[in-house]
């Protein structure tokens, strides 16, 4: 299966994901395999340290951790280059995991800037169409000017609260996509 035959990139890179997730399944399987039958450790952490290259490939930087670990802890105990060397890893998933979480957050922060412009505009389109409220007071503005503003401010709101709802049913169409392929499987 190319990558032409798939509609979207993001549907190859959630398949690329979830390939490279079986495959280092696979491979702490085959390392727990080999613990119980007494393989070198040098076998077993070679392995896990696959696996945790792997994952990290597929940004699971919690199971990418725990790999390195497991590496650390049953393949190379005494072996102190090894260790600094996979403590370097470690450093390095600790701080892809701190920018992929920040970016993700930042994605997060143009629904609620919608939903706070568009609160705050039909707020003040409230404010400058009632005149009763204002008294006309608002930099001279007589009544037919302030109720233009309001307008003005009212569509403004209607548009942000548009763009924030087409947010979020964009990311609850992506979470039941994933729901979906997770249930086939």
């Amino acid at each position: 299966m190319g990558r032409s035959d798939i509609k979207g990139r993001g549907e190859y890179e959630s398949l690329k994901r979830e390939n490279l997730i079986q495959e280092a399944v696979r491979l702490e399987n085959r390392a727990s395999h080999l613990r119980k039958i007494g393989a070198s450790s040098e076998e077993i952490g070679l392995t896990y340290l696959d696996a945790g290259d792997l994952r990290r490939k597929a940004k699971d930087f919690v199971n990418t951790r725990n790999d390195y670990l497991d590496a650390s802890r049953y393949g190379f105990p005494y072996n102190t280059k090894v260790q600094a060397e996979i403590n370097k890893h470690l450093n390095q998933v600790e701080k892809e995991h701190a920018l992929f979480e920040f970016i993700k957050g930042r994605k997060d922060l143009g629904s609620r800037l919608h939903a706070i412009l568009s609160i705050g505009f039909l707020a003040s389109a409230l404010f400058f169409v009632s005149s009763s409220l204002t008294g006309n007071v608002i930099a001279g503005l007589v009544p037919n000017n302030s109720r233009f503003v309001g307008i003005c401010f009212f569509a403004c709101g209607l548009i942000f609260a548009f763009l924030y709802s087409r947010c979020r049913m964009k990311t609850k169409t992506n979470k039941s996509k994933t729901k979906n392929k997770k249930r086939k499987k």
